[in-house]
């Protein structure tokens, strides 16, 4: 197979091999071998683009296990973008190795044919919290019959979340403050999933911002921001579903987009970087992710609008990657979090470290997404709190499935919902 393909490896010599990149790397630290690890991974880059390896299984498998964490950019003295090599490699890899046909038949339905629809997404939900809420999942799994096909297939369907609603989530956005008659607005970023799994914590985030003195505003025809198909190789589309994110907003008057789930926030304000070659888009790109913020970003510029009331548990605050190595955001959530009174905050162990979501990780790579979950589930038990706070919703997904499977007592929140519970 020929294989070549515009590759663009600027950058790539900007990594001086000094390897303190290695513990911060979740697939490093479980596996401990130097392929799988973003020195490692950067040497088959180079390689590659000089001819002296081929794009083939295995060498896609040394990428498939990379969460994408970008806890290594974090680490690097020399300043390396790990991920815009990363996602060099991927069009390296979708260009010259065909995925399996069941593979490439479901990846193809799902990012195309199903993700950027919001009516056929709300189908499969309400397909999912059937087959949850009517003992059809409780049977398959006690049942074991999914290891028969793929022991992989069953460690996927075990990270599946709890489907709350089969329903967008109605309520009102307006502020509707006696004696505050709200000029200033924003746009909100729903999210594709978020509706489905944690509407509560979407309410959380308007009530919060409606306190600040803000209308909130999320246009009807915004759906998916295309961080997913980033994710996976998927360039054009993603581009795609950035113009509709950004024409979504145009006219609405807002200040700030927010975000409450970190990768979003990260790919969004990335989209100048991405529609950097389209002249009908550049510009207008440029200035919508300098409008882009997280959610903690922008609540912690806006705390003295916020009085909060004593919420007496214990927590520990786990570091979103896309927050803390993404968009470089760490002491606004530990701010607001110590503006609560009667919160007892602890330390937690390697709170930057990935917890094994990753996006769509833990369910194309469940065993390792598991194993790095373990080590971080024997950090938070040895912490002593009772609830952990994170900032993104496939972080809360996954640290519930954390909980269940090491059977503690622990609750797993969105900082905005323990804000908002703290709120006066």
């Amino acid at each position: 197979m020929d294989q070549k393909i515009e590759f663009d490896f600027s950058g790539i010599l900007d990594c001086i091999h000094c390897g303190l990149c290695l513990p911060k790397c979740p697939s490093y630290v479980i596996l401990g071998t130097e392929t799988d690890s973003p020195r490692g991974r950067i040497f088959l880059m180079k390689s590659f683009s000089e001819g002296a390896v081929e794009a083939n299984k295995v060498f896609k498998k040394h990428f498939d296990l990379c969460l994408g964490c970008r806890g290594c950019e974090t680490a690097c003295p020399s300043g390396v973008k790990y991920h815009r090599l990363f996602e060099e490699v991927q069009k390296v890899i979708k260009e010259n190795i065909e995925p399996p046909l069941i593979s490439r038949f479901l990846k193809r339905i799902i990012l195309y044919h199903i993700f950027p629809f919001p009516g056929r997404l709300r189908f499969v939900f309400t397909i999912l919290r059937f087959y949850q809420k009517s003992g059809l999942q409780k049977m398959v799994r006690s049942s074991g019959v999914l290891k028969i096909f793929s022991k992989k297939l069953d460690l996927s369907e075990r990270f599946m979340p709890d489907i709350t609603s089969s329903r967008v989530q109605k309520f009102d956005f307006k502020s509707e403050e006696k004696g505050r008659n709200s000029r200033k607005k924003v746009g909100m970023l729903r999210g594709c999933v978020m509706d489905y799994i944690a509407p509560e914590t979407n309410r959380s985030t308007v009530r919060l911002l409606q306190k600040c003195g803000y209308d909130v505003r999320a246009p009807d025809n915004l759906h998916c921001c295309g961080a997913i198909h980033q994710h996976n190789g998927e360039n054009k589309m993603a581009k795609m579903l950035a113009r509709n994110t950004i024409d979504s907003f145009d006219g609405e008057g807002v200040t700030a987009i927010l975000s409450n789930a970190a990768g979003c926030g990260a790919m969004m304000k990335e989209y100048g970087s991405l529609l950097s070659g389209d002249p009908a888009y550049s510009e207008k790109a440029v200035r919508f992710s300098a409008m882009v913020k997280d959610i903690t970003e922008f609540l912690n510029e806006n705390l003295s609008q916020l009085s909060f009331k004593p919420v007496n548990r214990s927590v520990v605050y786990d570091e979103p990657c896309h927050l803390i190595h993404g968009q470089g955001i760490s002491n606004e959530p530990a701010r607001l979090l110590s503006s609560i009174p009667g919160l007892e905050i602890f330390k937690l162990n390697e709170s930057e470290m990935c917890c094994g979501s990753a996006g769509t990780f833990n369910i194309a790579q469940p065993e390792l997404s598991l194993e790095v979950l373990k080590r971080k589930m024997e950090n938070i038990k040895k912490s002593g709190a009772d609830t952990v706070i994170t900032a993104n919703v496939g972080c809360m997904i996954q640290l519930k499935r954390g909980a269940q499977m090491s059977g503690c007592e622990l609750k797993v929140e969105h900082i905005v919902d323990i804000l908002d519970e703290a709120v006066e």
